[in-house]
């Protein structure tokens, strides 16, 4: 048999024991032989951790030393996830380090050993509240309660009620988030991290298809109550072959990156107890607790006041309101609907890997640009302003490790868009990422400062954009199987229809089964479903077209938020280019 392809490589990948590492060869298929691009093995035991890592993170098979995490279809969300599979075999780095230095080569050189151990005990006590939790628990919005996330997933065989109580009361003493409890004092509101003897509430019952499932989900979703907790309800749905499970977390102590932790660590326990195993996850990473206290740290220091001016400028800088169709209207959570659209595998894909070499811009570049150029065609705006979401685990300082630590850690900010060059796909695109790059910290000192340092910043933005990153198919154990996929059935409302919506309208993505999908929520009682679908497809063309001109662009451009000098203008660089 002739082999397809020869692939040279300095030495051969191996095991710890000494075998050939079959997972760590390249695949000649993904290679992109013809591309001329080279590849590089990894030669060193931490090029072999990371490569390892990357892989694993990125669903890729064949990846060399030299390649750009961007480029493979990495984002801020997914380096948290290298940051924390790269602890795991003992290696440190921060998740700036994997954002600055994308490149498995140039970023070998700042891996360090890991040399600082976590309190592995059952953190409990008083906490400060973080910018985000001030921000909904002094809202004037009611049913603070009923604010949760939650997920309804469906299994491949029955479900053990025994095994998942197990689980369950692992997951919750490990991740200390999750027996929190929330009241007032005469001073406001109190965050109290209770100890082993707060639990989680799990029903088993049986699976009705209709409006009997329904109404237990709906009972489950507004269970919760903040001051005697738990805050973790589930519920298994038992069926003929197939159960369901339905998780719900408040929102006061879970977001999506945690959700991908609780994820992963359910799945590993389940199939532990299955196999009959001792119930072991990694090592704890810093407790939010501390994360709080950190948080306080930076909220005194001079790097975060530096800030301020950046912050105070776009108060004043202003943009267009939304025009809507029945001004006045109300915009409570039941008032809301939503509309949405998917890209195909191959659609996907370009975005990801095809989108990024060219112009370096990162996926919310090119779906904020997007956004931006859709609600210009429709709505006539001249200046975009837009509350951003990120996922809030940024560097402020000190050793921490965050990155298998549960809790609400998201960051919001505004940011302001010029619609000016919208005749110019390609210069406003560069012009959104300018003013995405030049964020000071992706935003986190906004809510510091706002929140804990009392600033009177008001800005308001009616436009939300969330995107909240791949959450593959299903749950992984963590040996390529998963028991548990996501279902798209209903599952109760997770968020009381009484509470005003946080805002006029709330875009967000993500990535499910290798295919992007993109919603637009919004409030009946402001805007014609003719309107919002008027916006999605001109959401979507516009992304369509930046996918065919990023895909296809050969060349490379760099702009001036890339270089190290930070005085010129995209004018100015475009004719330094021109000269060269």
């Amino acid at each position: 048999m002739v082999p397809g392809h020869y692939v040279g490589l300095a030495s051969l990948p191996l095991t710890p024991n000494g075998k050939v590492d079959r997972r760590s060869l390249p695949d000649p298929e993904g290679l992109e032989l013809g591309s001329g691009r080279e590849y590089v093995a990894p030669r060193t035991e931490t090029e072999r951790a990371l490569v390892s890592v990357y892989q694993d993170v990125l669903k890729k098979a064949g990846i060399g030393i030299r390649e750009d995490f961007f480029a493979l279809g990495g984002d801020s969300i997914k380096s948290i996830q290298v940051v924390s599979r790269l602890k795991q075999q003992g290696y440190s780095l921060t998740i700036q380090d994997v954002l600055l230095y994308p490149v498995i080569e140039e970023l070998s050189l700042y891996v360090r050993s890991v040399s600082r151990s976590v309190d592995q005990g059952v953190f409990q006590g008083v906490i400060p509240l973080s910018p985000i939790q001030h921000y909904f628990l002094g809202g004037s919005s009611g049913d603070k309660h009923h604010y949760n996330q939650s997920v309804l997933l469906s299994s491949s065989e029955p479900i053990s009620p025994e095994g998942l109580r197990a689980c369950l009361g692992h997951l919750v003493l490990h991740h200390d988030s999750l027996r929190m409890v929330y009241f007032q004092d005469e001073h406001g509101w109190v965050q109290e991290n209770l100890g082993s003897e707060q639990g989680f509430s799990l029903d088993i019952l049986p699976y009705e298809p209709g409006a009997s499932f329904v109404s237990a989900c709906e009972s489950v979703q507004s269970g919760i109550d903040l001051g005697t907790g738990p805050l973790l309800k589930a519920c298994l749905f038992q069926g003929d072959g197939s159960d369901r499970l339905l998780l719900v977390v408040h929102h006061l102590v879970v977001d999506g990156v945690s959700w991908r932790i609780l994820f992963e660590d359910l799945s590993v326990l389940y199939s532990q107890y299955s196999s009959g195993n001792a119930l072991v996850l990694p090592a704890k990473t810093d407790s939010f607790g501390y994360w709080q206290s950190v948080q306080m740290d930076y909220s005194l220091s001079p790097r975060l006041s530096g800030e301020s001016a950046y912050w105070s400028s776009l108060e004043d800088a202003g943009a267009d309101l939304l025009p809507m169709d029945k001004p006045g209207g109300s915009n409570l959570v039941s008032d809301g609907a939503s509309c949405s659209f998917t890209l195909g595998l191959e659609e996907t894909s370009r975005l990801l890997t095809e989108c990024y070499s060219s112009y370096r811009t990162d996926i919310n570049d090119i779906l904020l640009t997007a956004l931006s150029l859709g609600l210009t065609d429709v709505f006539g705006l001249d200046r975009v302003m837009v509350k951003l979401e990120g996922h809030g685990r940024e560097d402020i300082g000190g050793d921490t490790d965050i990155s298998r630590t549960v809790g609400w850690f998201t960051t919001m900010y505004p940011v302001v868009f010029d619609m000016g060059y919208r005749t110019d796909t390609v210069r406003q695109l560069i012009e959104v990422k300018e003013s995405l790059h030049r964020v000071p910290n992706k935003g986190i000192g906004y809510g510091i400062l706002r929140y804990l340092c009392g600033c009177d910043y008001r800005l308001s933005p009616g436009i939300s954009f969330n995107y909240l990153g791949d959450f593959g198919s299903g749950l992984d154990n963590g040996q390529g199987s998963s028991l548990f996929r996501f279902s798209g059935d209903y599952h109760g409302s997770p968020v009381s229809g009484h509470r005003e919506r946080d805002s006029v309208l709330s875009v967000s993505g993500l990535m499910v089964d290798g295919r992007m999908n993109l919603s637009i929520n919004y409030s009946r009682e402001q805007f014609h479903e003719e309107t919002i679908q008027g916006l999605l497809s001109a959401y979507r063309s516009r992304l369509n077209s930046l996918i065919g001109i990023l895909s296809s662009e050969t060349g490379h451009h760099p702009t001036p938020v890339d270089l190290t000098f930070k005085g010129l203008s995209v004018e100015q660089l475009n004719l330094l280019n021109k000269k060269l």
